[in-house]
This record gives structure tokens, C-alpha cells and sequence, in this order.
């Protein structure tokens, strides 16, 4: 079986790099996006990511929970696992990032032990991991 995909959007370099090394640590391959153009830009005539983690603030025209909305509107984005991860307040951006079809909304900070329980149990129960 081929590693798993993951695009990893945020522009916090930190952030980025805790969630890009508990991946890799997993055996995913992952591309790195500081915002959402960039991260519309990883995906462009490649198969979805199985797996997509959004900060809900990006900096740009076009935010995480617009991402997340174009991410689930391609024909292959259906059966992707998306989690919006924020800073700001969890119960406020719950509605925009569950309704946009984001699977889970992560609080930041996060530890990666805890990120990866989460991600894990969504992409058991995609079957995408075993």
C-alpha cells in the first residue's frame, strides 16, 4: 500500500513543522502550504489528500473554512479527513469549520500526541488506516 498524503495549511511555521514531523513520523508524505492559494495550488491536478490539516485563520482572500469548502467540493474530496486546527475561539469557529465539512476542529496549542489520537480514530474509521 502507498503512504498516505497530507497537505498541511498554516501560517505559522511552528505549527506546521509539529504537525508535518507527527505525520512523518506515521509514514504520511506531506506538502506544506502557508496559506489557502498556495495550499489550492498543492492539490491542482493531483488526487486529493487523504488527509488535509487547516488553520482556520490564513492569511489571503480565501481563509481555512474556504479552503476546507473547496477541498470537500472536488469529486474526490468526499471520502477525505479534514481538521480545521485554531487558535481562536473553539466553540466560535465549530459551526463555520463542521458546516464547511471539516471532520474535527483541533484548539491550538495541541500536543502531537493528542492530534495524532484524533487523526487517527477519522482515518480508521475512513478505513484508511488499519
Amino acid at each position: 500500500m502507498s503512504a498516505l498524503r497530507a497537505l498541511i495549511v498554516d501560517d505559522n511555521l511552528l505549527i506546521r513543522d509539529i504537525v508535518d514531523r507527527t505525520l512523518k513520523s506515521r509514514g504520511f508524505e506531506t506538502v506544506q502550504a502557508v496559506d489557502a492559494e498556495a495550499g489550492i495550488k498543492c492539490v491542482e491536478g493531483r488526487a486529493m489528500p487523504h488527509l488535509a490539516v487547516i488553520d482556520v485563520m490564513l492569511p489571503g482572500k480565501i481563509d481555512g473554512v474556504g479552503l476546507c469548502q473547496f477541498l470537500r467540493s472536488r469529486p474526490d474530496g468526499k471520502d477525505a479527513v479534514i481538521v480545521m486546527i485554531t487558535a481562536s475561539d473553539k466553540r466560535k469557529e465549530a459551526d463555520r469549520s463542521l458546516s464547511a465539512g471539516a471532520d474535527i476542529l483541533i484548539g491550538k496549542p495541541f500536543s502531537p500526541r493528542q492530534f495524532w489520537i484524533q487523526v487517527d480514530s477519522l482515518l480508521k474509521d475512513r478505513r484508511l488506516r488499519t
